[in-house]
């Protein structure tokens, strides 16, 4: 009955709507969710997923990989690495989702349906980034996205872009992005049929202190009335500096409505190595909690 609900849940978008659904939305890493799932502020390779002007924070070279199961079923994980060079920063990464024994069924002669044969869905997506910094407070970052869909023997494929911004003045910072600019491409299935990628508008923001960072996002898609809006809190203890503690609280649309939930975690640093864990809430009935796990290095 589980993988039936996980199945209704991730293919009615992709069989049904007008745009695409985002892999991507899940989110790049366990701190990035902990923190209501605002983008923009990442300082590792898993900037590759977000605005990839953050990768400016990276002095050499960094790696980052996150995994979760979503509703014990779906199975997600994400793989990045980004470096410096001479003519600025680079990054690869590729995050996926998918789910394995989906049965097909058929009618037997006495009216019951029983598994005819199995299948399998998979949701992917590759980027290749590049940043640079216009001047020390001014940074610009692009991804190229290769996007790719199969259901069964159904497969769809796409290309499109992101453009970041950073801006950075004292304790303000402020990310500008828009994903999926450009607006002629779409996800071209074998069949005939294509999806809109759906652009997106992300204004994130954060104000910090010694001993805490405070978050703001707004994200406006096409074809949805409403933007979503997210905040959240970092706690950096001055006499602890290798643990950080995250709060947030983000609005998620599903089956055209709005629904809020909250989220919390901690990071540990230790040496050139972080290691997250993330605690969502979920609207599911049957299961009331997502938990998160990711790992970044960086020199």
């Amino acid at each position: 009955m589980k993988l039936k609900l996980i199945v209704l849940f991730l293919f009615s978008t992709l069989l049904c709507a007008a745009e695409s659904i985002q892999v991507s939305d899940i989110g790049s890493s366990a701190d990035m969710i902990s923190r209501g799932n605002i983008e923009g502020f990442s300082r590792n390779a898993s900037s590759v997923f977000e605005n990839p002007a953050s990768l400016h924070h990276i002095q050499k070279a960094s790696f980052s990989t996150f995994g979760t199961r979503i509703f014990d079923e779906a199975k997600y994980a994400n793989l990045a690495y980004a470096w410096n060079s001479k003519w600025g920063h680079f990054g690869l990464g590729h995050m996926f989702v998918y789910v394995d024994g989906v049965a097909s069924t058929t009618e037997n002669d006495s009216g019951q349906f029983i598994p005819d044969r199995y299948f399998g869905y998979r949701n992917s997506l590759t980027k290749f980034s590049y940043q640079y910094s216009i001047k020390p407070s001014l940074h610009i970052g692009s991804s190229l996205n290769y996007f790719r869909t199969r259901l069964d023997d159904i497969t769809g494929n796409g290309v499109n872009a992101d453009l970041g911004l950073l801006f950075h003045r004292r304790t303000l910072s402020v990310s500008i992005l828009t994903k999926n600019i450009l607006r002629p491409l779409k996800l071209t299935y074998n069949e005939g049929d294509d999806e809109n990628l759906p652009l997106q508008l992300i204004l994130s923001s954060n104000y910090r202190w010694p001993a805490a960072t405070l978050y703001g996002q707004i994200k406006k898609r096409s074809g949805h009335k409403d933007a979503l809006k997210a905040a959240g809190v970092s706690f950096h203890p001055i006499w602890l500096s290798v643990i950080t503690l995250n709060g947030g609280l983000k609005e998620y649309d599903a089956i055209n409505q709005n629904f809020t939930t909250g989220s919390m975690g901690v990071g540990i640093i230790i040496d050139t190595w972080k290691f997250n864990y993330a605690y969502e809430k979920s609207e599911h009935p049957d299961f009331n909690n997502f938990n998160y796990f990711s790992i970044s290095w960086l020199r």
